[in-house]
């Protein structure tokens, strides 16, 4: 597993954090990921990234695109991985792409808040163009932006659950599954998962000959 923070919370409590790190490694966690909503990035945050992989764990680093440029390049270089959010649809530009020095890039495409279906074959196509502009090295990967709660992940849909644990519960799982259908189409091709896009397909087409003229 690993742990998803603030870059306030890391950086405005040294001690704190400290302890984190060492209670996350004691307990088996796999890493730690730092997330930033703002486009200057804090140098103090290569020393938790070697803080963290000193403890044994992954650091992680989450921003947005426009948060790819020169001052921050030393920064990102410091994490191994690093987490793009694409949910309002932002291509990240080629010029930005080369301040990535991370292993592993993790493209936030799928909205764990919204409750509508993500469009797969659109974030199957931002994905890709992504991977077409980094170096042949880096690995792009699927994520999720936002979190469902621990309870969306440990409950099981039983039929005593009340409406809005239901629809919570099931929207998670549909979430978790389109992240799986899109990671298997990025790695295999979209015929390993093309009754997962056809679906989708015939579901927005649905919705667009329901709505009123």
């Amino acid at each position: 597993m690993r742990a998803e923070v603030s870059a306030p919370e890391v950086l405005e409590n040294p001690q704190t954090c400290a302890t984190l790190l060492s209670r996350l490694a004691d307990n088996g966690w796999y890493g730690i990921e730092i997330e930033v909503r703002g486009e200057n990035l804090n140098p103090q945050l290569i020393q938790v990234a070697q803080h963290a992989a000193d403890a044994g764990l992954h650091p992680g680093l989450s921003v947005l695109p426009g948060t790819l440029h020169s001052q921050n390049h030393g920064i990102i270089s410091a994490f191994e991985t690093v987490s793009l959010d694409l949910l309002n649809g932002t291509q990240p530009r080629r010029e930005q792409l080369k301040y990535l020095a991370a292993q592993r890039v993790v493209g936030k495409i799928i909205d764990a808040k919204s409750s509508e279906r993500t469009n797969l074959e659109a974030a199957l196509e931002t994905l890709v163009l992504m991977r077409a502009k980094l170096p042949s090295q880096s690995e792009v990967v699927v994520g999720i932006a936002g979190d469902f709660g621990l309870e969306s992940l440990t409950l099981p849909l039983r039929e005593d659950l009340d409406f809005i644990a239901k629809t919570r519960l099931a929207g998670a799982q549909a979430k978790i599954l389109e992240a799986l259908d899109l990671a298997s189409a990025l790695t295999q091709g979209k015929t390993t998962v093309a009754s997962a896009f056809v679906a989708d397909v015939l579901s927005r087409a649905g919705k667009a000959t329901s709505l009123p003229i």
